[in-house]
């Protein structure tokens, strides 16, 4: 039994895999639950719509919820902001909404932005915080993890630790343990994608042996960022089984043991999500 807690249906079909297959593969590998994750308004709208019809028609045990949010590679202008508060607001009392994101800093890919970047990413948390929701944060310096270029997740630490907000997630975690003691320090969830499973993360893999085990998450990020034995393949939320299979082997923990702390972590900050028994 494992939780994707983070995902992309929407564009995962559009690298040719449809719905009715993913949702088939989720079901034969025993995956719970599925977090579906927005990047801007229009992912937002589509994420409620399917998965309300998902949840009212499916018969597959697994699990959907899903997310609003504004990715910081979305950010163009202030009238997202109020667009897409709205949007979160009409969605509060919908059962399968279950937080806000992703929202964060992505100074790699587009640094033009960097100053809307953390406004948004300043709202979002505050949002966040006053509708008691978790956060889920996407950040990015550079390419790779690189010590000397750490300014978009200092900038991450700093508005974290202004805002003391302890429901919050750094999804797709790809820096060192040192910046993740931050965000323990913080009370934060660090998650783990398939970059954990490659050849040359030894940086992130060290991360993930030193961080308590209660801090931490698994997800696919899918369709990018495919585990081994699958990388340069399109990813699914499926696959999260590999990604949870290297970190039991990395932490060398029973596998009941491990499976049942990642379902507490991430009913634990995801508290609106029900599974089915």
């Amino acid at each position: 039994m494992l939780i994707d807690t983070h995902c992309h249906i929407d564009i995962t079909e559009s690298f040719g895999i449809d719905k009715k297959e993913i949702l088939e593969n989720c079901e034969k590998n025993e995956i719970s639950a599925l977090i579906q994750i927005a990047v801007d308004k229009n992912s937002s709208l589509w994420n409620q719509n399917f998965v309300e019809e998902y949840n009212r028609n499916s018969n597959y045990k697994t699990r959907i919820f899903f997310t609003c949010g504004i990715h910081p590679e979305s950010v163009q202008n202030r009238d997202q902001l109020k667009e897409i508060e709205e949007v979160i607001l009409k969605c509060y009392e919908n059962p399968y909404f279950v937080g806000i994101g992703e929202t964060g800093l992505d100074f790699f890919q587009t640094p033009e932005t960097k100053e809307l970047q953390a406004e948004f990413f300043y709202k979002h948390l505050q949002l966040a915080k006053r509708l008691e929701l978790p956060v889920i944060i996407h950040c990015r310096d550079d390419k790779m993890y690189n010590e000397n270029k750490l300014e978009a997740i200092k900038l991450v630490y700093s508005i974290g630790k202004e805002l003391n907000y302890p429901k919050a997630i750094m999804h797709c975690y790809t820096y060192s343990s040192q910046e993740a003691k931050w965000f323990i320090e913080l009370g934060w969830k660090i998650s783990f994608s398939g970059i954990l499973t490659f050849k040359n993360a030894t940086i992130i893999q060290d991360a993930a042996k030193n961080i308590p085990i209660e801090n931490i998450l698994i997800e696919t990020d899918s369709p990018f960022l495919t585990p081994v034995p699958y990388r340069n393949k399109t990813n699914q939320p499926a696959f999260v089984k590999y990604v949870y299979d290297y970190l039991q082997q990395l932490l060398n923990i029973p596998n009941d043991i491990l499976k049942e702390k990642l379902i507490q972590n991430t009913l634990e900050v995801f508290d609106r999500i029900k599974l089915k028994s």
